[in-house]
Parts: structure tokens; C-alpha cells; sequence
């Protein structure tokens, strides 16, 4: 399904922070108390800052009217299937937390480029972007 415009790609990302979210405090709930479990405490709260960032973006710009098309962006490459993962294994969360968070490193990365004609949007993306580096970053260390 292709991401045409603006709005589809903040309430793309906003969508994947969302089940992301969702994904975190389900481990959260099956996981014993432990490093995972606390770092996923982490991520759920820097997934509440991020869909509240892209929703600030979105409300602060919306009034551009940003109707420029977007080509050759589409939500299929960034799908991860999150359906089958054991959330009461710390290894799987982990590795599945990897993918999503290595998922979003790269969606707004293209994001960015192909809202760089906004720069104020393409910047939010940017930082979104460096946001996910650090995360990843911290990953390494579980």
C-alpha cells in the first residue's frame, strides 16, 4: 500500500509506535521481572514520547496543507509480523524488538528524504530517526 502524502506517513508512523507500544507492555506483562522487562519499561515510555511527537508534527503542519504527492514510498517494506512471538521468552522479545526498532530506524530515515521538500517535517523525521540509533544502541547491551 503506498504512503501518497503526508498525513499517510505520520499516521503510518504513528500506527507502527502504536503497535510497537502494545507489543512492549505485552511483555511486559508475561516476562519475569528482569533486565529485559525493565528496558521494555523504557521503550514504552520513549514509544508514548514518539507517537506524541509525530502527532505534534502533524497538528503543527497540517495547516501547509502539505498535498504534495509522494512517490515510490510504500508501507509493505516496513511490516513486521509480531503475530507468533513468544512475549514470555526475554530472547524473542529481544530479537523482535530488534527488528521493529530497526524497522522504524529505517522508515524514518526514508520518511525524512522524501518529505525533505518540508523541512520542518523532514527534520522531526530526522530526529525520530536518531531517537531509534539510540535505542538500538542500548539493545546491544542486553
Amino acid at each position: 500500500m503506498p504512503l501518497k502524502g503526508f498525513g499517510v506517513i505520520l499516521t503510518f508512523a504513528e500506527t507502527i509506535e502504536t503497535e510497537n507500544k502494545d507489543f512492549y507492555l505485552q511483555g511486559t506483562s508475561q516476562l519475569p521481572e528482569g533486565e529485559v522487562k525493565s528496558f521494555l519499561y523504557e521503550l514504552i515510555k520513549e514509544k508514548e514520547k514518539q507517537i506524541k511527537q509525530v502527532q505534534r508534527v502533524r497538528r503543527e503542519n497540517v495547516a501547509e496543507m502539505i498535498l504534495e504527492p509522494v512517490e515510490g514510498f510504500t508501507r509493505d517494506r516496513f511490516l513486521v509480523n509480531l503475530s507468533g512471538v513468544n512475549a514470555a521468552d526475554p530472547g524473542a522479545v529481544v530479537e523482535t524488538a530488534r527488528k521493529i526498532e530497526e524497522r522504524n530506524l529505517n522508515y524514518y530515515r526514508e520518511a525524512a528524504k522524501k518529505m525533505k521538500s518540508h523541512p520542518e517535517v523532514a527534520s522531526a523525521l530526522q530526529q525520530l530517526e536518531k531517537k531509534q540509533k539510540k535505542l538500538l544502541s542500548k539493545m546491544d547491551s542486553l
